[in-house]
């Protein structure tokens, strides 16, 4: 049985909701325009 460590696991489901939401809305620029909302 590998060793499969679960952060990263989590980060891989993590950004396929992301890319999820992306489509679901409409495309990139959604999506980028809530990326930068977040940093600053």
């Amino acid at each position: 049985m590998p060793h499969f460590s679960s952060d990263k696991l989590i980060y891989i489901i993590d950004q396929r909701l992301a890319i999820d939401k992306i489509k679901r809305f409409g495309g990139l620029n959604i999506g980028s325009a809530s990326c930068s909302k977040h940093i600053t």
